[in-house]
């Protein structure tokens, strides 16, 4: 893992360590964390030849198509719901811009609001004038768009039943009827399974071990048992 809090770790982004060009963020996009972002980056890499940046978007809604608009430098391409930003002159002695506008667009023709993101590509040439040895650089100035890797459903333990799912339902579901977005309701089930182990923090019995998370939950409302935060963690992703 990289040692500087603005390189991101290659191996997340498909990146050779010894790669021509770095991929820079000035700002701290490049954790790994769920979103229910509306329009999100999922993946950059590098183009597989010249100079340049292939990056995906995610949506938390069907995606329909993806329009762009641009001001700059770059040739930017658009394909479903990945673009592609290529900077011509490799060997350019001045910094070379661009700035996006993205929009995403759902398959019942919803869209979300303009996000940008602005790339600066700095080339070895122009450091060679100064004597200084380095490597091409494609850099994310400024973007406001997160960069999400994952899913609610990638980190969900296990598949639940359909005895699971009317469990949840009768014990959460009134809580998150009237509430839009996955993020939203899982931070009121968070707070309600919270406040159900309060009475009951402290180290579980050997029968909480291996033991069904929903099952798990009904000793703690009864009272039988005790939890900590692994009990949680087990209930809230099942």
């Amino acid at each position: 893992m990289s040692t500087n809090p603005r390189v991101p770790d290659v191996s997340l982004h498909g990146l050779e360590e010894k790669s021509d060009i770095l991929v820079f963020s000035n700002q701290q996009y490049w954790e790994f964390h769920p979103t229910e972002e509306p329009l999100a980056l999922s993946r950059v890499e590098r183009t597989p030849d010249g100079i340049g940046l292939v990056l995906r978007v995610a949506t938390a809604f069907p995606f329909g198509s993806l329009e762009i608009t641009g001001e700059g430098v770059a040739q930017v391409t658009v394909n479903g719901d990945t673009f592609t930003v290529r900077f011509p002159d490799a060997n350019t002695l001045e910094p070379a811009l661009h700035k996006l506008t993205l929009t995403a667009i759902s398959t019942t023709g919803e869209r979300t609001a303009p996000h940008h993101i602005g790339f600066h590509y700095a080339s070895a040439a122009r450091d060679a004038l100064n004597n200084r040895v380095t490597r091409n650089r494609v850099i994310v100035k400024d973007t406001d768009l997160q960069v999400a890797f994952s899913r609610v459903a990638d980190w969900v333990i296990e598949t639940p039943t359909d005895d699971d799912r009317a469990y949840a339902q009768n014990r959460w579901g009134a809580l998150t009827a009237n509430l839009a977005g996955a993020y939203a309701k899982a931070r009121v089930i968070t707070r309600a399974v919270i406040d159900d182990f309060e009475p009951q923090r402290g180290t579980p019995s050997d029968k909480m071990n291996r033991l069904h998370p929903f099952r798990q939950h009904e000793r703690i409302l009864a009272g039988i048992d005790h939890g900590w935060c692994a009990n949680m963690a087990e209930i809230l992703c099942h």
